[in-house]
């Protein structure tokens, strides 16, 4: 069986950061930000955006279960990583948010 060919870059946009709009924007694939004393835009792309009030579950759901379920059911590794700030829901996102091992 074949391996994945390249990693999924996903964004969750923070629900604090809709308040400066003038800096940035965002659709569900990039997100462009004005950089600098010109107010250059730059573009950054992604495979995904999840704008702010997505769910832990629905991020839960569209990148990491099916990485999980396909590395367990063909014995292979995976790597999820997850940067942002503590308490934003990392975890969560990554396990599903479960208390117990067992009920993951």
């Amino acid at each position: 069986m074949a391996m994945p060919s390249r990693s999924k870059n996903v964004l969750i946009v923070n629900p604090y950061s809709t308040h400066n709009q003038t800096m940035f924007a965002f659709n569900s694939t990039g997100v462009s930000v004005k950089s600098g004393t010109h107010q250059k835009k730059e573009m950054f792309p992604f495979d995904q955006v999840f704008p702010p009030g997505t769910t832990q579950e629905t991020v839960f759901q569209d990148v990491c279960k099916d990485v999980i379920v396909d590395a367990v059911d063909h014995g292979r590794s995976a790597t999820i990583i997850a940067f942002g700030c503590s308490g934003t829901g990392k975890t969560f996102a990554i396990t599903g948010g479960a208390k117990r091992f067992s009920d993951r």
